[in-house]
């Protein structure tokens, strides 16, 4: 039993390490003003808020010709 439950922690560990490729961790700290205004614009497209940062950010690259 116990040997299936390791192999069980062990296969989704590594599950989540391969959704992980491709994608860096990033820690920072914002205003409770702005989180708020994150966490309302990610109900209202009703997506996680890493998703929210990445589309906004990718719009601000393609709309300022950077």
């Amino acid at each position: 039993m116990l040997g299936v439950m390791k192999f069980r922690k062990a296969w989704s560990q590594r599950v989540f390490r391969d959704k992980q490729e491709g994608k860096v961790p990033l820690n920072t700290y914002i205003s409770k003003e702005t989180k708020e205004m994150l966490d309302m614009i990610s109900r209202r497209y009703d997506e996680k808020m890493y998703k929210t940062l990445e589309r906004i950010i990718k719009e601000f690259h393609v709309n300022s010709g950077v």
